[in-house]
């Protein structure tokens, strides 16, 4: 089974209950100044939502969803209107693992590919459209019988948020090494110097708390008593509540102490501790999106209808398109977790129990 030292350990978990007791929440001042900001991170991720509820909209022609990714389009929300010239999904996703052109171009082409979609049309084998009882579950497919909207949103969760948390903000050239600069100006708390409240180090990794929790209800008054709140989130925020309900309770408190302990170490200078939460926080991270790779492909598996795809009936396929497009969207979002290529090829409604397991047995090698 995949295994990490931030479930595992007899005395991280002893810990997590000490900073419970203590009611301890991920919240720092500095001469009575607030020294956390993420508001770049929620506006990203405000971005990805708003683009995913308009590539979902039977009434929305699609027409401004590039322009949307590449942030010129318009957003209802007012921070991501704010920041969206600075903050642009397209030059973000990938770009820590060094593959914002490739991974650019396939989120633009999937948004290319809903503008103008004749939604009159019922989607079939070879031809895009709608499919589903809108009281039941409707969506709109692509010519492969794919969720365009849950493609994009979930391989958004990797490409985006995992891939800029674990290669990015908790990387050593953003922590800082040894002797480095980010690391002396931490050490002497030179915030003047900086020209914010914050040092450096503190607010990289601040960024990271983001790209996690920056959706999250009021993620400033989270704490190990009470790890998760409303989920005002549709990344992996949203994924951790499922899984911390289902498949690993506990998890939720276990991120959470491990971000606190590294802005608590990173406060005080204490870089053996910071580090150690650094690859908890990266172990865990990838543990999320594993799990839920392995959840998708499984829901897809357990609504075929005799070894395939349920083509034959319209809500059947709507729903199996569904949970096979998440799964697709997580699939490709591994690749910056696991650095594991498994990208779905077959057409929707050419899948069987046998392409499915493929991919399932590929996941179990990740265990």
């Amino acid at each position: 089974m995949y295994s990490s030292r931030a479930w595992n350990d007899a005395r991280l978990s002893r810990r997590i209950d000490s900073l419970a007791d203590r009611g301890a929440r991920y919240a720092y001042t500095r001469n009575g100044d607030n020294t956390v900001s993420f508001s770049g991170q929620s506006a990203r991720m405000i971005c990805a939502e708003e683009i995913m509820a308009k590539m979902g909209d039977v009434n929305d022609d699609g027409s401004t969803l590039v322009e949307m990714f590449e942030g010129t389009g318009v957003f209802a929300h007012p921070l991501a209107e704010a920041l969206k010239g600075s903050k642009r999904l397209s030059s973000t996703v990938g770009a820590a693992s060094e593959m914002n052109a490739e991974v650019a171009s396939r989120l633009e082409a999937i948004l290319a590919s809903r503008n103008g979609m004749d939604l009159s049309v019922t989607a079939s084998d070879g031809e895009a459209g709608v499919l589903g009882n809108p009281e039941k579950r409707r969506v709109i497919l692509n010519s492969q019988g794919y969720e365009i909207n849950q493609v994009f949103m979930k391989s958004c969760i990797g490409a985006l948020c995992a891939d800029q948390i674990i290669n990015k903000y908790l990387g050593d050239s953003m922590m800082g090494v040894e002797g480095s600069e980010i690391e002396k100006t931490n050490s002497d708390k030179q915030i003047e110097a900086y020209g914010k409240t914050y040092t450096a180090m503190e607010h990289n990794f601040d960024e990271a708390f983001g790209y996690f929790y920056g959706r999250a209800h009021d993620a400033g008054a989270l704490s190990l008593a009470q790890p998760t709140g409303g989920k005002n989130d549709a990344m992996l925020y949203k994924y951790l509540i499922y899984i911390d309900g289902g498949a690993q309770p506990g998890i939720a408190k276990e991120l959470l102490a491990a971000y606190i302990k590294g802005r608590s170490a990173i406060v005080a200078n204490d870089y053996a501790e910071r580090d150690e939460a650094r690859e908890e926080i990266k172990a865990l991270v990838k543990r999320i999106v594993l799990l839920r790779s392995i959840y998708y492909v499984e829901s897809a598996m357990k609504k075929l209808v005799d070894g395939k795809a349920p083509a034959a009936d319209d809500d059947k396929m709507a729903s199996f398109s569904h949970s096979l497009s998440e799964g697709v969207g997580f699939l490709y979002s591994l690749r910056f977790t696991h650095g594991v290529e498994l990208d779905v090829l077959e057409s929707a409604w050419d899948m069987t129990r046998e392409d499915l397991q493929a991919y399932r047995d590929e996941l179990a090698k990740l265990e």
